[in-house]
């Protein structure tokens, strides 16, 4: 389907759902305005992403894991809160 995003606003538009509705129902608090906070400062990820890419001697599938590594090892928020947002 593509990006999670755009898998998730697909399915939006294919419930049936006009994007003016959608737009409104994003501002809302009582419809879901409540995005977790991801936790992560983007210089941190662009740390990350820079000593990833950088690392002397590493093949691309190299970087390419460590990036992995760090996605498959972060704490995450429960499903269950996920859903709610």
């Amino acid at each position: 389907l593509g990006t999670s995003a755009g898998s998730a606003v697909a399915a939006q538009i294919a419930g049936g759902a006009t994007l003016d509705d959608l737009f409104a129902r994003q501002l809302s608090e009582a419809e879901g305005a409540n995005e977790i906070h991801p936790g992560v400062s983007i210089a941190g990820i662009t740390e990350m992403f820079m000593n990833a890419m950088l690392s002397p001697g590493a093949s691309k599938e190299e970087k390419l894991q460590k990036i992995g590594t760090v996605a498959a090892t972060t704490e995450t928020v429960p499903e269950a809160v996920r859903r709610r947002v």
